[in-house]
């Protein structure tokens, strides 16, 4: 992820054409590849891009802290669990060791 953001792995170029982003729904957007992610409907903060696995994998980017979160639950029925836990027990808590 972290060749990709430094364009590593496709120009510059592609990887703007890649971030053109469309409406899926609310909450996530999709581009030629990659998803965005906001896990807060309708606010800047906590939006990151990159993909999503259908067994709870995440492999994303969060411009705003520069951080890259990968993991997975290897579970399908953890699809919606792994993104709570992102949120919940990554994000949140990064944001309150940004702060202080």
């Amino acid at each position: 992820m972290k060749a990709l953001v430094n364009y590593r792995i496709v120009r510059k170029e592609t990887l703007d054409t890649m971030l053109q982003w469309n409406k899926m729904w609310l909450g996530m957007d999709y581009g030629y590849g990659l998803m965005r992610l906001h896990f807060i409907p309708f606010t800047r903060k906590y939006i990151g891009w990159g993909h999503l696995g259908a067994s709870g994998a995440a492999m994303l980017y969060f411009p705003n802290y520069d951080v890259y979160i990968m993991g997975s639950f290897n579970q399908t029925a953890y699809r919606s669990k792994g993104m709570n836990y992102i949120f919940f027990n990554v994000l949140r808590k990064l944001e309150k060791h940004v702060r202080s």
